[in-house]
């Protein structure tokens, strides 16, 4: 339960900074951090269950961000930022996660 905060967390702040940061048409809500999250869980899988299916996953959702840029919707952003967050923490919780006892690694 505890690694499922780490990508929720982060997508929050992530999109809060890119929201200060970033120019952007002002929004209405959470739908930046909620894209953020899904995509990160794209980003997530190409690290955990990695083959052609993910990966064609994770550039559809990048070509969807990048034609929400083109377009001006400030959610492309989140579309290309989620699925990196997800690659990051993935790197981050497997490099510190814990063998299990009796696992023979």
């Amino acid at each position: 339960m505890r690694r499922a905060r780490v990508p929720q967390f982060g997508s929050v702040v992530l999109y809060g900074v890119v929201v200060f940061l970033v120019p952007m048409e002002p929004g209405g809500g959470n739908s930046g951090a909620t894209f953020t999250l899904a995509a990160s869980l794209a980003g997530l899988a190409l690290v955990s269950v990695p083959g052609l299916r993910t990966a064609l996953a994770v550039a559809l959702i990048a070509a969807d961000g990048i034609a929400l840029l083109v377009m001006g919707d400030p959610h492309g952003v989140t579309m290309l930022v989620g699925p990196a967050l997800g690659v990051l923490v993935a790197a981050v919780v497997t490099r510190r996660a814990p063998v299990p006892a009796g696992s023979g690694s």
